[in-house]
């Protein structure tokens, strides 16, 4: 193993650390959005490479599947209980995403190009091209319409077009600051149900 691949990701570590420990008013924006990248990059490549080791064999769409959900597993379930116990802050959250990442880097990276050992049968290329325009048309179709929404309700007010709108949500991640648990402030309209979960999109927010 390189000299980069092992100081590389201590060093990550070390910035997200360093993110997490100034006071915020210390830092600026700038540092504040580089400090959100690299806890992403670093959640991601945790995620990545849980999912080689589970799956060495499947292909890279299976592969980001399995990242996917462990990357919210990553985020969920030490938020839940850190904030069960009344702990849940930035510093205790991003402290974890270090420690996983950090844990992922003595795992072996899974080789590429490993044969399954399950046989499906040769796919024809032109089935193959054929299924990889249809994606690629599903994606586009999907990111098309996305931005047009974004663009047409840009300056709609917070719950115009759902029910679910970020009145419920930031007061949530402000009684968590404050508290450190995973209390929830009612209001007589909007979900009068008792706290959700999963919290990944909440702890994403003070971090």
């Amino acid at each position: 193993m390189s000299k980069a691949r092992v100081i590389g990701p201590f060093l990550l570590g070390l910035l997200i650390l360093l993110g997490a420990w100034l006071p915020e008013a210390a830092l600026p924006v700038r540092a504040h959005l580089l400090v959100a990248c690299a806890a992403i990059w670093a959640l991601g490549a945790t995620a990545a490479r849980v999912a080689g080791v589970l799956l060495p064999e499947a292909g890279w769409l299976a592969r980001a599947v399995i990242a996917f959900e462990v990357a919210v597993a990553v985020v969920v379930v030490p938020a839940t209980w850190l904030g069960h116990f009344g702990h849940l802050s930035p510093r205790a959250l991003l402290f974890w995403v270090v420690v996983a990442f950090l844990l992922t880097r003595l795992f072996a990276a899974p080789a590429s190009g490993v044969a399954s050992s399950i046989s499906i049968g040769v796919i024809p290329s032109r089935l193959e091209k054929g299924e990889r325009f249809l994606l690629a048309i599903a994606v586009w179709a999907f990111l098309t319409l996305l931005a047009a929404t974004m663009i047409r309700y840009r300056y709609a007010a917070p719950g115009e077009i759902q029910y679910d709108d970020s009145c419920y949500h930031l007061p949530a991640v402000a009684a968590w600051r404050s508290f450190g648990d995973l209390r929830m402030m009612k209001f007589p309209v909007g979900d009068t149900a008792m706290t959700f979960f999963p919290v990944a999109g909440e702890s994403f927010t003070p971090s």
